[in-house]
C-alpha cells in the first residue's frame, strides 16, 4: 500500500476555507456580525461617545472652569434632548447635574377636517 501525496489531497478545514471565502454565504454572514455589532454600539455606546466629543469641543471654548459631560442624546422625530453627568467645575463652585432632558416641539398640530370641506 503507498502512502497517500499529501500533495493530490487536501484536508476539509483547507476546502473550507477555499470555498468560503469566495461563496456569498461568507459575506452574509460577515455583514450580519457587522450589523449585530453596529446595533450594540449603537443602542449601548453611541451617546456615552457623543458625550466625551461633545466635552473635547466645549472644552477648547471655555476659558474660565472645566466642563464634563457622561452622555449626550438627540433624538429629531421625538423631538428630545437627553445628558447625563454634566459638570461644571471652577475653582469657586461647581454645577453638577444627574440627569436632564429638553423637549422641543417642533411637528405642525394636526387639525381634523371633514371629508365634505
Amino acid at each position: 500500500m503507498e502512502p497517500k501525496s499529501d500533495s493530490n489531497q487536501s484536508t476539509l478545514i483547507d476546502r473550507l476555507g477555499d470555498e468560503l471565502t469566495e461563496s456569498t454565504v461568507y459575506w452574509m454572514l460577515i455583514a450580519i456580525g457587522l450589523a449585530q455589532a453596529w446595533t450594540v454600539y449603537v443602542t449601548f455606546y453611541h451617546s456615552r461617545v457623543l458625550g466625551i466629543i461633545i466635552t473635547a469641543i466645549i472644552n477648547k471654548f471655555v476659558k474660565y472652569g472645566h466642563i464634563q459631560m457622561g452622555s449626550f442624546s438627540i433624538s429629531f422625530l421625538s423631538g428630545k434632548v437627553m445628558f447625563r453627568d454634566v459638570y461644571f467645575i471652577t475653582e469657586d463652585f461647581s454645577v453638577r447635574a444627574e440627569y436632564g432632558w429638553l423637549i422641543f416641539r417642533w411637528w405642525r398640530p394636526y387639525v381634523y377636517k371633514e371629508l365634505t370641506e
